[in-house]
């Protein structure tokens, strides 16, 4: 019954949003405060070549919905996995860059912000 509810309630998020023509983050567990204070920290450092930021560290997945306006909207919509070998994630690069450039197709997308392998907070892009 309780996920029959989640569902209908995130089906009714989702319909709202496509209202609004806006970008809305949902997040795919329930973790508490207590649950995200054990575990290591989600952190952000730009890649100096490619100036995209590579997320590291994640263990809230979400969800982040991009609904192209109502007047360009062909009803189909995807959804993104930002690669990064289970270790990072290229999040903006290869993310929320493909699902505006999508948008402007009329295309609705969904990018999948998933949990990574943890690593060494001080070098984590030469690991």
């Amino acid at each position: 019954m309780t996920s029959t509810i989640h569902f209908t309630v995130t089906l009714i998020g989702l319909f709202c949003i496509q209202l609004a023509g806006a970008q809305k983050k949902i997040y795919l567990n329930e973790k508490t405060e207590k649950d995200l204070s054990l575990t290591t920290k989600e952190a952000v450092v730009v890649n100096p070549q490619t100036q995209d930021s590579i997320y590291y560290n994640v263990n809230t997945p979400s969800l982040t919905a991009f609904i192209p306006p109502y007047y360009l909207a062909t009803g189909t919509a995807v959804v993104i996995a930002p690669g990064g070998a289970f270790h990072i994630l290229s999040y903006n690069n290869e993310g929320t860059k493909v699902a505006q450039k999508l948008n402007e197709l009329g295309i609705a997308a969904f990018v999948l912000k998933y949990s990574v392998t943890s690593l060494p907070p001080e070098k984590p892009l030469e690991t």
